[in-house]
């Protein structure tokens, strides 16, 4: 897939992907529940080696057309806030193209959103969120394994639970 891509990946993304390769459009849900700590809803599900390709190379054609001419997004560190605005609010952050080169898709939504991996310079393999129609960028993690560690603390403090129709969604608070 890195020479499909042309880009090399992280050590821990590499072996994420040799060990399951992505969750399949069948499975229950995301693997990354929704929440204020991991991204908003709905559920990320982990994209195929198909799907990361795909996906990447539909943005990459779309902005060598000029898709994205004159667009730009404001990048923001911090997690998502749940009832944050949608009103494509330009928030105080790093200005970026509306698909910068370097960013790879790894997860979706089912909705036109991506979580993706920036390995532009700079980028450092955080993981940004690439939401189709606003031109808001957050960023959810500082790098794959501090998203999956994240998720792992999460589920180790009972705050997610399975259910069979939406896969992992935040715990009911009783």
């Amino acid at each position: 897939m890195e020479a499909a891509i042309g880009i090399p990946l992280p050590p821990e993304m590499r072996q994420s992907l040799l060990r399951h390769a992505g969750q399949t459009d069948d499975a229950a849900g995301g693997l990354f529940p929704h929440s204020d700590v991991m991204g908003p809803e709905p559920a990320w599900r982990l994209l195929t080696f198909e799907e990361i390709q795909r996906e990447l190379t539909l943005m990459n054609e779309m902005m060598a057309a000029g898709e994205f001419r004159g667009r730009k997004a404001t990048l923001k560190t911090g997690k998502p806030k749940t009832g944050e605005s949608k009103s494509g609010e330009q928030n105080a952050g790093e200005q970026t193209e509306w698909w910068p080169a370097g960013w790879v898709p790894i997860a979706g939504n089912g909705g036109g959103d991506l979580a993706c991996l920036d390995l532009s310079p700079g980028g450092a393999g955080r993981v940004v969120q690439f939401g189709h129609a606003s031109a808001k960028r957050v960023v959810f993690a500082p790098s794959f394994a501090a998203w999956l560690a994240t998720l792992a603390d999460g589920l180790e403090a009972g705050r997610y639970q399975f259910d069979p129709d939406d896969g992992l969604v935040e715990a009911d608070e009783d």
